[in-house]
């Protein structure tokens, strides 16, 4: 007992004595117990690795769980005095306008839409449902209710509960709030009522099938190369007219063509002149899809205020007198791209007047919102995922190998890789900025690049210096 003492005693110097704060017990030297003393010594840092990674991972999922599950947020819209249906009667054979509601809503895509039913009994001539949406600076647009079919189809007579839509595209840029105005607006008597309103940001559209073409009826083609294609008017005349000598309406068909669309966006456009028209007339693009629906386009915007869009200039009604002035009629196609649509161009007229057209036009547009690099959803979806996916892996790998002394290489070589995806991730997204894409496109991959550098460049230094710790550890272990 006594040698065994001595050898102990004269052995092991005092430098070579592990310190206890390491967690591991100085009587215990067999050197097979190394492993575990390491393991039980790193504990705290182990613990900070954990939280470091847990840390980012929650950062990360509430910056994209707003993006990713927004598509699916239904938020219903409050009707006057909170009753269950809000009730319109009209009793005088003159216009009457009721708001239903104003909301403020934050979309979080480029497209969104109300949703609701309506019942309405003996409606005299063609009413319908409307929505402005009221931007940041004042200027307002409108979608109604005035379609011949569908959810979007006019109300006239009577029926029982339908549903009915409002949707509305934000085209080039992407408000982080609109005002919405809901209006009942019925041309006469008869009585309306309301119910179930609600507000959703529109998911991305699955793609159109194709229909075959029919060869022998099929419109002229416009070449997708051509940047600005003409559109052949009737007879190939130079301005197409348009008289009405009755107060009755109107519609005169001025062209249908077959068009190639290449980008998500397009427009219509040319020179409108008309004399004494009375009433509000219009032009009207309908753009039928292979797969048989109908979208229109129609300008009837009411230009005001300070702050006017040439794009809303050129969309203004058609009344009274004007010389020849440009005018256009663009349309979204969002997330889906056909292969071909059909546009069908009108002049629509309530009375009397005259109207001409020419130099029409069509050609892709590509800095309307059709034209983003990515939906919110793609987005948001695939970078939540491969972002949570990594840093749980890499704070696994963490976890089993840094205390161990091991996987040196491999994990230095995953926070390069992080390291790189975020500058890339940064760069995109300041490009996008630079290039005007929409809030959606841009916002995820800044956030992305820049929290990303704020967590993994300081865990690279504490990971580093936990592995020299260990080092540390071996050697002492070793010179026992």
């Amino acid at each position: 007992m006594t040698t065994n003492n001595i050898f102990v005693n004269t052995v092991i110097p005092a430098t070579s004595v592990i310190p206890a704060k390491a967690g591991i017990q100085t009587e215990d030297l067999n050197p097979v117990s190394l492993a575990p003393r390491l393991r039980g010594g790193d504990g705290k840092k182990n613990v900070a690795v954990l939280l470091a990674i847990v840390s980012f991972l929650l950062t990360a999922s509430f910056i994209f769980a707003d993006h990713v599950f927004a598509d699916y947020l239904v938020i219903p819209i409050p009707l006057p005095e909170n009753v269950d249906a809000f009730k319109v009667k009209n009793d005088q054979p003159v216009q009457k306008t009721e708001k239903i509601a104003t909301i403020e809503h934050r979309p979080t895509s480029s497209a969104y839409v109300v949703r609701g039913r309506v019942q309405y009994h003996d409606v005299e001539e063609t009413a319908y449902l409307e929505m402005w949406n009221v931007m940041p600076d004042g200027s307002r647009y409108f979608s109604r209710t005035l379609d011949e079919r569908g959810t979007m189809r006019t109300i006239q007579g009577s029926s029982n509960w339908r549903d009915f839509e409002l949707p509305f595209y934000l085209m080039e840029h992407k408000p982080e709030s609109v005002t919405l105005e809901i209006n009942i607006v019925m041309p006469g008597k008869g009585t309306i009522e309301v119910t179930g309103l609600t507000v959703s940001d529109l998911p991305p559209m699955p793609p159109l099938a194709i229909a075959a073409e029919d060869k022998a009826t099929q419109p002229p083609r416009i070449n997708i190369f051509d940047r600005d294609a003409s559109i052949p008017l009737p007879n190939n005349v130079d301005v197409f007219k348009v008289e009405n000598d009755q107060s009755a309406p109107k519609t005169e068909r001025v062209a249908t063509i077959e068009y190639n669309p290449s980008s998500s966006a397009y427009v219509v456009s040319g020179e409108v002149q008309y004399l004494d028209v009375e009433g509000t007339a219009y032009l009207e693009m309908w753009n039928v899809m292979p797969d048989g629906k109908r979208y229109f386009t129609r300008t009837l915007a009411e230009p005001h205020g300070l702050m006017v869009s040439d794009m809303e200039m050129q969309m203004r009604v058609i009344s009274g007198t004007s010389d020849w002035r440009r005018f256009a009629l663009p349309f979204y196609l969002m997330e889906l791209k056909p292969e071909s649509v059909t546009l069908e161009i009108n002049i629509v007229m309530p009375g009397k007047g005259t109207i001409e057209v020419t130099g029409l036009t069509v050609s892709d547009y590509p800095t309307f919102a059709g034209g983003a690099w990515f939906d919110a959803r793609t987005t948001n979806m695939l970078g939540g995922i491969l972002l949570c996916c990594y840093g749980a892996l890499f704070g696994i790998l963490c976890s089993i190998l840094v205390p161990r002394g091991k996987g040196k290489r491999l994990l230095y070589g995953m926070v390069l890789f992080a390291g790189i995806m975020e500058i890339f991730s940064l760069v995109i997204g300041l490009t996008a900025v630079l290039y005007g894409q929409p809030y959606h496109v841009w916002s995820p991959l800044v956030l992305l690049g820049v929290i990303s550098i704020a967590v993994f460049c300081p865990l690279f230094f504490t990971i580093k210096k936990q592995y020299a710790q260990v080092e540390l550890r071996k050697m002492q272990a070793l010179d026992a």
